[in-house]
């Protein structure tokens, strides 16, 4: 019968061959290397691959303390970890960046009250970060670290910069003298526009409140949508109780009234009001209405002895 050796020794280089005659490394195997009764180690499967597979033929696992991917000798492979040379492809056999990740999500998944977040460093100095903080219940995205000067929205859909605890939808909060806590610009030809509308037209105001912490909210300006949709300025932080100055939408002006009949109607007093001319819409109109016998005057005063004076023509 033909000579068909099983293990074979190269005596000239030393390289021992199992399933070859010609070995060309110190061992050379042809065919799987059975690792123990259940898995085996295949160099054949594809060229250029060496393949882990179980005895049924299934992919198998590897565990190693440390691992390098490169095609260098010279890479070491780090302690309990591993070093890739090139781009990683997680989903992907075609990764074209370093982390090339083609699912629909990917997870961050600490335990406990541990915080999930992604760092940003440029040559190792920290630039910036995003992820959720534990503490605050919050996704944070910030450059110093520091989750009360960055920005925070909250499982509650509220926005906060400068807070970790918005109160409203977006609660902007700065902390040094004189800073300007909020700035629209556009750089276009158009103008730069704030929109503040209400989408309900039975009965809600769009308005903006201006208060001091821990002091009652001290005045609100807006439209009041109850009362012919007129622009007020009023104390307190309601429209149509406390009002101080109301504009109609055909332009009259009201101080101390809200129901000015002229271009500038002033109304002091708390008595009732007085028969309005019926050409009170030429006139500036000034109303006492207070029942002590007081007077409505108009003044003119002058400091230094100077003089005052009205002049009428046509």
């Amino acid at each position: 019968s033909a000579f068909n050796p099983k293990v074979s020794i190269n005596t000239f280089s030393g390289n021992v061959g199992i399933g070859t005659t010609g070995p060309v490394q110190k061992l050379q195997v042809m065919g799987n290397i059975a690792l123990n009764d259940s898995s085996y180690l295949n160099g054949g499967y594809q060229t250029g691959y060496t393949s882990f597979f179980t005895s049924a033929g299934n992919a198998q696992k590897i565990q190693v303390g440390g691992l390098v991917v490169s095609d260098t000798y010279a890479d070491l492979a780090p302690a309990n970890g591993a070093y890739i040379k090139g781009n990683v492809g997680i989903g992907t056999t075609g990764p074209g960046a370093k982390l090339d990740i083609n699912s629909a999500s990917a997870w961050v998944n600490p335990t406990g009250t541990s915080n999930a977040t992604f760092q940003y460093r440029n040559s190792g100095t920290f630039k910036g970060m995003t992820g959720y903080i534990n503490a605050n219940d919050a996704i944070y995205l910030g450059m110093d670290g520091s989750a009360i000067s960055g920005i925070n929205i909250k499982s509650s859909g509220n926005v906060g910069i400068g807070t970790t605890g918005p109160g409203s939808k977006l609660q902007v909060y700065g902390s040094d003298a004189n800073e300007v806590v909020l700035r629209v610009d556009n750089a276009g030809t158009g103008d730069a526009v704030v929109y503040i509308r209400s989408t309900d037209n039975t009965g809600t105001d769009p308005k903006v409140v201006f208060g001091i912490t821990n002091v009652a909210d001290r005045f609100v300006l807006g439209v009041d949508n109850s009362d012919n949709d007129s622009f007020k300025i009023s104390s307190g932080n309601v429209l149509g109780t406390n009002d101080r100055v109301t504009i109609t939408t055909d332009g009259n002006v009201g101080i101390g009234t809200t129901g000015p009949t002229s271009p500038l109607h002033l109304v002091t007093g708390t008595g009732s009001a007085s028969t309005v001319n019926s050409r009170a819409g030429d006139q500036i109109f000034i109303q006492d209405n207070d029942t002590s016998g007081s007077v409505a005057n108009l003044a003119f005063l002058a400091g230094n002895n100077a003089s005052s004076s009205i002049f009428f023509g046509d």
